[in-house]
Formats: structure tokens, sequence, C-alpha cells
């Protein structure tokens, strides 16, 4: 079994849960910025397959204790993981994703969590997960959707970073770059990924200069 396998089995097991538990409980995001650590690593060419095993164990002990007595409604031998090569188009975007996540925590501590950037997390991975489980055509679509989660969560990290730290930031650019933004508005961001690595790298060079 490939450890992308292994990884949407064992997050397909949450998804089933957290569609229903939801609605009662808020979303568990302890569990899916676990779940990013773990599925960034095992996309990662630097992790050994030891720590890929052993980081995949502890998401399941993780998972397995959420869902236990929770009522699951997918069926997660429906889904078809064989096709992963196209996950390799969200690389840039998983490294700007990861790096936006240390300097959420270089800014609020090591415990803190963003909410709102870990459910564009959690959308992105459940695109991924839907499109396994049709045709290669809508994995690749699904892909392209992950890719604007992702992405809004990038953008959501650096935008609570730079109003926690309004005093320290360089207006004019903010006021320029947030124009730029606005003109953006309506355009897929898969379409035209020079105005959206622009403005992102926009926002981290605003980040970087606090």
């Amino acid at each position: 079994m490939s450890y992308i396998k292994r990884f949407f089995d064992i997050y397909c097991k949450f998804i089933s849960v957290d569609l229903i538990d939801t609605f009662e409980n808020k979303r568990n995001i302890r569990i899916v910025n676990n779940a990013f650590v773990v599925f960034y690593a095992i996309l990662s060419k630097n992790s050994s397959n030891e720590k890929k095993e052993k980081l995949l164990d502890n998401l399941e002990i993780i998972i397995n204790s959420y869902i236990l007595n929770k009522q699951n409604i997918l069926n997660c031998n429906e889904f078809d993981f064989s096709n992963t090569f196209s996950l390799t188009k969200l690389q840039n975007t998983l490294d700007a994703y990861a790096l936006s996540l240390k300097k959420y925590k270089h800014f609020f501590g090591n415990n803190s969590l963003f909410r709102q950037s870990l459910i564009e997390c959690h959308n992105a991975l459940s695109h991924i997960l839907a499109g396994f489980k049709n045709s290669e055509t809508s994995l690749n679509k699904n892909i392209s959707k992950a890719n604007n989660h992702f992405h809004r969560g990038v953008l959501d990290i650096y935008k609570t970073i730079i109003k926690d730290n309004y005093s320290k930031i360089n207006k004019n650019k903010l006021i320029e770059l947030r124009k730029k933004e606005f003109t953006s508005i309506g355009i897929d961001s898969n379409e035209n990924t020079h105005t959206k690595d622009d403005i992102e790298q926009g926002y981290v060079d605003l980040v970087e200069n606090i």
C-alpha cells in the first residue's frame, strides 16, 4: 500500500464521521493540523520511509480515537487511490502553506492553531479525496480546487499576522497589494498563477519585514 493511499484511507475515516459530527461539535482542527503535517511529510523526498510510517501510525491512532462510537456515513472502500501522480502539481502550494503555518506559530506561539486556515486545509484534502472516487479528470479538477483552498489558507494566515502587527506594516505597499488583489477577483487562480503567486508573495514580503 502506498503512503498516499494509506493516508487517504485514514483521513477518509475522519471525514466520514466529521461530515455529521461537525454539526454537533466544532471541527477538530488539531486532527486537521496533524493530518497536514503527515500529508506534507509523505510527499516530501526528504522524509524517510521510517518517518512516514511512524507519522501515519500516529495519525491512525488519533483518528481511530476520535471516531470511536461515532456515526460514519461514507464507504471508504469506494475510493480508488491508484492514481497519485497528479498530486505533484500541488507541491509549490503545499510548500507555501507549510511555511505560512510556521510563520503563524512564530507570531502566536507553537501551540497556536488558526481555525479558518485549517478549515481551508480540510476542504482541500476533502477535494482530493472526492477526486479519487471518480475519474482521473475528476481528480485533476478537484486538485485544482484543492490548490485554491490551500492558497486561501495561506492568505488567511498572512492577513491575520498583518492585522495583529498593523502598526509595523508598510501601509503604501499594503494599499497597492490590496488594490491588486481586488482587481484579481473573479480570475481563476489556476488559470492565472502569476497573479496568484504575486499576491501571495506580496503578503509574505510584508510579514517578512515586520
